[in-house]
């Protein structure tokens, strides 16, 4: 696995350099063996981070800790919280915040007989006035106004 797009071999060498002290020159089997040393994590990043993602797919509607989330993936909280943010480019909480507020909309439009607030705790709301700040934030009207009649 060759990870030119992620560093260069100079990169590399002032990295050996700053750390041993001694100037380096790399072969390419070098080369590939401290980019794995240094970036070979990524895959399994990936993989925490989509076993992350899937949980919480499947559990947004509950009350979610980080702990709880880590403790099911089996990895420190800090290690969850970086991978996922390295692969999807947002805090956990927030694509939790956004799960629901999707899952809000269909609600909203598809179920007429349903109460609003009903709505917010069928998604994982707890606080019914963060639901409607959030819902407006995100869709520009409030739950209300998405209500189908």
């Amino acid at each position: 696995m060759i990870y030119t797009d992620y560093v260069d071999v100079n990169f590399l060498s002032r990295c050996l350099y700053y750390s041993t002290g001694k100037k380096a020159k790399l072969s390419s089997l070098t080369y590939e063996l401290l980019a794995e040393f240094f970036f070979g994590e990524n895959e399994q990043q990936s993989s925490i981070a989509e076993e992350v993602l899937m949980y919480i797919k499947r559990n947004f509607t509950k009350k979610l800790s980080l702990e709880d989330i880590s403790k099911q993936i089996g990895v420190s909280v800090s290690k969850i919280c970086h991978d996922f943010k390295v692969k999807y480019g947002c805090s956990i909480f927030t694509k939790i915040k956004d799960l629901r507020l999707n899952y809000a909309k269909e609600l909203l439009l598809s179920n007429s007989n349903w109460h609003i607030r009903e709505v917010a705790l069928a998604c994982g709301f707890d606080d019914f006035s963060y639901f409607c700040r959030a819902y407006k934030e995100r869709f520009n009207k409030t739950p209300k106004n998405s209500v189908k009649y």
